[in-house]
């Protein structure tokens, strides 16, 4: 039982993580996705649907640059729904693609560069942190949404705490901490991160009172504590309530029993 809750634990936590480190350009077809319970695959179709409907209307108006550019966007949103279907080598082909047709926007080439921060991570280092040069610029960010900056500025902070580069990531700390101080989700999640990383499990716990919809966290942060009773009873505490919805908790359910 033991065995299977931190199954549990460490699987919810990294599908929440894949999810929220992602920086998505567009949030209609992220809302498509979602509407259809996760169906990428639904959202892929769509999407590719819309690059054709797109070529056929303006072939004979755009050149086939011109074309490209245009659809940059669009492949953007199509890599991302590859990269949440797991299918990380078709995504960083369009990643690509995208990036090369759309030398001239910032704004995307910001977003294409956090994408591909999360699906390397800390294969290499070097590539990454000229990534966050290009996410950071002023002139990136002038075409982002207050979203889109608020995820980047979250995933800048997540490169630093996997690279062990903990100054760094104080220091973005402090800024998504000082730019974000009413964020409830994003803000404790790396905030719960970085004292999990100095081993202060009794502050992150007592950190979390102030986030009662985040107690899954605090579960977790019990089961790398070692005190795995309080995150059993955390747990049964969760499914009393109805800070959570339905989908999280079916997905518990399933990995336990």
């Amino acid at each position: 039982m033991l065995r299977k809750l931190r199954q549990v634990i460490d699987r919810t936590d990294r599908v929440a993580q894949q999810c929220i480190a992602v920086a998505v350009y567009n949030w209609t077809d992220l809302k498509i996705a979602l509407e259809t319970c996760g169906d990428f695959g639904r959202a892929k179709t769509l999407l590719d649907k819309s690059v054709e409907e797109f070529k056929d209307s303006n072939a004979e108006d755009l050149s086939e640059e011109e074309l490209n550019q245009e659809l940059a966007l669009m492949r953007t949103q199509i890599a991302y729904v590859l990269q949440m279907e797991g299918k990380h080598s078709a995504a960083l082909e369009v990643y690509a693609q995208a990036n090369r047709s759309s030398s001239d926007d910032a704004g995307i080439a910001a977003v294409v560069a956090t994408n591909l921060i999360t699906l390397s991570k800390n294969a290499n280092v070097f590539d990454n942190k000229k990534k966050i040069k290009t996410i950071t610029a002023p002139a990136a960010r002038q075409k982002l949404s207050s979203v889109q900056k608020k995820l980047i500025d979250y995933n800048v902070g997540l490169f630093y705490l996997n690279n062990n580069q903990i100054d760094a990531c104080r220091k973005a700390l402090g800024e998504f901490t000082q730019n974000y101080e009413k964020d409830s989700y994003l803000l404790p999640l790396l905030t719960v991160a970085v004292m999990l990383r100095d081993k202060k499990y009794k502050e992150a716990v007592y950190y979390l009172n102030d986030y009662p919809h985040l107690d899954l966290l605090t579960a977790q942060v019990y089961v790398q504590q070692g005190t795995l009773t309080s995150a059993v009873n955390t747990l049964k505490t969760l499914f009393k309530t109805k800070l959570h919805g339905h989908s999280v908790l079916s997905r518990v359910f399933v990995f336990v029993f």
